[in-house]
């Protein structure tokens, strides 16, 4: 038994340091160990469980606040659709503290800059500037998810059923969840293009056995779409996270012959669009 409190303390004590390391909550409670922080990415699913709940929170809690300086007025005439969506963006962008948005901007850049000279990218991605792959890359992508999210509030705001509702808000709850497997796939399946020793022991100490376990919840999750819906969508979500794996390890591969953190960063960013988007596809077919 003692084991075992240690053991949780060690795993919650991790959880803690992953949040502080990969987003901008105060968390100043939170150990350092050189064996915590190699451990990182195998939380890295969990931090994305963490934001939604977060972004649930204030869409639950935001309402509340509002209503006690504006009565008798529902939550979708305070904020409508689309004001949400740009609260949750933002919301969201602020929790990751955009780490993974420069991650996405240094790749587009890089592969804007040259292709098939991994020396070359890793000079443009360490360049602090944002030259214009950048720019446009986080401007294509923050308007993408305001547009998905947008009509996903739409369709929450035209629900009478709590039932849907709560589904719905369900589903885009695990998407970065679901997103942030990605990393954790390319990083066992790509070789280690890094420059930084810390970032090598990182991606070194990422344990299989971790990886599989989520990849197996990512499979339950087809697997209850499956029986709440149908085969078809949990067929579709497979084919759509493979399709995305395939081409972001070839293009990881063109660009620097193997993954380093601002891939991992892009990873994530557009897996959560791509889900978005599923998303939103799949809403309007309950309609």
């Amino acid at each position: 038994m003692k084991r075992f409190w240690h053991g949780s303390r060690e795993w919650f004590m991790g959880l803690l340091l992953a949040l502080q390391f990969f987003s901008r909550l105060p968390l100043p409670f939170a150990v350092y160990s050189a064996r915590r922080q190699q451990r990182l990415l195998g939380y890295l699913p969990l931090v994305g469980l963490v934001f939604s709940g977060l972004s649930l929170l204030l869409f639950v809690a935001l309402p509340e606040v509002l209503q006690v300086f504006w009565p008798k007025i529902s939550v979708w005439h305070l904020l409508g659709p689309h004001e949400w969506a740009f609260v949750v963006l933002v919301w969201t962008v602020w929790l990751s503290g955009a780490l993974h948005l420069d991650g996405l901007a240094d790749a587009a850049d890089a592969a804007l800059g040259t292709i098939a000279n991994p020396q070359k990218a890793q000079q443009i991605m360490h360049d602090s500037r944002v030259g214009t792959g950048g720019a446009v890359a986080l401007s294509l992508l923050l308007l993408g998810k305001w547009l998905a999210l947008s009509s996903v509030f739409v369709w929450l705001a035209e629900q009478e059923t709590l039932r849907w509702q709560i589904f719905a808000l369900g589903l885009l709850g695990l998407l970065p969840f679901v997103a942030r497997i990605m990393p954790l796939l390319l990083v066992k399946t790509c070789p280690c293009a890094t420059q930084s020793v810390p970032h090598q022991q990182l991606f070194a100490a990422l344990s299989s056995r971790v990886v599989i376990v989520y990849l197996s919840s990512a499979l339950l999750l087809s697997l209850w779409l499956a029986y709440a819906l149908s085969m078809t969508a949990a067929l579709l979500l497979i084919v759509l996270m493979f399709v995305a794996w395939w081409w972001m390890r070839r293009f990881a591969m063109r660009l620097l012959q193997g993954v380093n953190g601002d891939l991992l960063g892009m990873s994530i960013e557009m897996s959560e669009l791509l889900l978005l988007f599923a998303l939103v596809a799949l809403l309007r077919t309950l309609v």
